[in-house]
């Protein structure tokens, strides 16, 4: 008969190994690293980080499009109408081409580590992450990606001058005549 046990893990692993039963999930740490350590590694402003980052799409193409919405878990209906504008109508791309993330529930860092990308646009303010000085409405390289920074979906989509920054910007981005 097979016992069920974890004492194999002692022969397996060669640090401390140690299983944390956290929220009905399992956390290990090394024996480098404390519990107080682990504690200061979670998120001071309120924003969680789960396993993997959840977007909208099937990101088929390698499109990452960062959106901030704090009262929903991607978009609103009415962005959600007019980003699908853009991408089917305006680019002729597919809603499974791309991978829409909500930055208000998920890190830059953990978003760029989890989700393939070629190409990046980020709907909003993000200027507290990888942004820095570049301006909107221009395409530029970032890491070998194709990146692109725009005003909010819903301060563009009202704004004739906007669409027309942003249509000449994916233009340009997607090598579009």
């Amino acid at each position: 008969m097979i016992e069920n046990t974890d004492t194999y893990l002692k022969y397996i692993y060669t640090d401390d190994l140690y299983i944390l039963k956290k929220d009905e999930s399992y956390a290990a740490l090394s024996s480098s690293e404390t519990l107080a350590e682990a504690d200061q590694t979670a998120p001071a402003d309120g924003v969680s980080e789960p396993s993997m980052v959840k977007y909208l799409g099937s990101n088929n193409k390698g499109i990452l499009i960062l959106v901030h919405d704090p009262e929903n878990e991607f978009l609103n209906h009415k962005d959600h109408d007019f980003l699908l504008r853009i991408i089917e109508g305006g680019l002729k791309f597919s809603k499974t081409d791309i991978a829409v993330v909500n930055c208000n529930q998920f890190r830059y860092k953990q978003i760029f580590d989890d989700v393939d990308h070629q190409y990046l646009i980020a709907f909003g303010n993000h200027t507290d992450s990888f942004a820095g000085t570049n301006p909107k409405y221009q395409v530029y390289k970032h890491q070998g990606k194709k990146v692109l920074l725009a005003d909010s979906l819903n301060e563009i989509e009202p704004s004739k001058d906007k669409k027309t920054l942003l249509w000449k910007a994916l233009r340009l981005m997607f090598d579009i005549n």
